[in-house]
């Protein structure tokens, strides 16, 4: 049997698809030398705040942690940007 090339719409892209998300974990687990369970632990404790005013609203992100930097470093990602969207009132 043969199946067609991912992307082609063929019955292996569902499959393919599903494929993905484990090879980026255990890419993410190679790269890190950590397991996924505390990758993500430790990426989920950076949170996005929207703080809103009569002055405008600012979207401003938590700091980052050691362990986040150390898992940024290994991965090869900059660091996110600390404040990403801000807005004031037209006078």
């Amino acid at each position: 049997m043969r199946c067609a090339p991912p992307g082609s719409g063929g019955s292996s892209t569902a499959a393919a698809r599903q494929g993905s998300p484990l090879l980026l974990i255990r890419v993410v687990e190679n790269a890190t030398g950590d397991t996924w369970r505390n990758v993500r632990h430790e990426l989920d404790r950076m949170h996005l705040v929207t703080l809103a005013t009569g002055d405008g609203h600012v979207a401003q992100r938590s700091a980052t942690t050691s362990g986040q930097k150390t898992i940024l470093a290994k991965l090869d990602l900059p660091e996110p940007p600390r404040f990403l969207d801000f807005t004031v009132p037209s006078d």
